[in-house]
């Protein structure tokens, strides 16, 4: 059982690191106003170069937490593979019992660690199966073929943010279940969101008037 919580511990910190990526790109996605700015300056390059960096780490990001299972990649799946172990769900629903001495919690934290378990199981395969399954093959094809490596082969389906976006949100649920029930850590990842919307909101609104101001000075020449 001392593997599991490396695993819970690295996908903690690539899920938040994602969410902070995501609010970045999504914010600049779609204020009209900064994308105006940017499109009629020679900075445009810039902000272009920008957005496509957040696109490709947030990429990175959100693909690693599905890699196929092997014994040194900290993934959903490999979490997944050693729950099938014989003896190991038991021994964390056992483990939950200790959580909150004297509380007369240990059932209720039994049963919580128990259905978080089965469930995220059940998702993880979930997403290797239908339309779930099909969208994570475009994301993970594009990371293959663009990013990771520099491949010559042609997509078979080009992905949309969209694509990627909602593997994020499908994603963040799971890497909660995994942390509560391996470790007992609850992860306020809905505050992370706000908390990392309005950061991105304040940053790009000063870039914004930033711009604004360097065009103004320009004109004035």
């Amino acid at each position: 059982m001392n593997d599991l919580q490396p695993i819970a511990d690295r996908l903690h910190e690539t899920i938040r690191a994602a969410i902070q990526n995501h609010a970045m790109l999504e914010v600049a996605n779609n204020d009209k106003e900064l994308i105006r700015l940017f499109n009629e300056s020679y900075e445009s390059h810039g902000f272009a170069t920008i957005r496509n960096a957040l696109t490709q780490t947030l990429l990175l990001q959100v693909t690693r937490c599905w890699d196929k299972h092997q014994a040194d990649r900290a993934s959903l799946p490999s979490l997944c593979e050693r729950l099938s172990k014989p003896g190991i769900t038991e021994a964390l629903i056992e483990a939950a019992a200790c959580w909150n001495p004297g509380m007369m919690l240990e059932e209720q934290n039994r049963e919580a660690v128990r259905r978080h378990l089965e469930e995220l199981q059940a998702d993880v395969a979930a997403r290797f199966q239908g339309p779930a399954k099909e969208r994570l093959n475009r994301i993970t094809e594009f990371r293959h073929i663009f990013v990771a490596h520099n491949l010559t082969k042609e997509l078979a389906a080009r992905p949309q943010y969209s694509d990627l976006f909602g593997l994020l949100d499908e994603t963040i649920p799971l890497v909660w279940k995994a942390n509560v029930a391996i470790q007992g850590r609850n992860n306020e990842y809905g505050d992370y969101r706000r908390i990392a919307e309005k950061q991105a909101k304040d940053f790009w609104a000063s870039v914004r008037l930033g711009q604004k101001q360097t065009q103004d000075r320009l004109l004035q020449r």
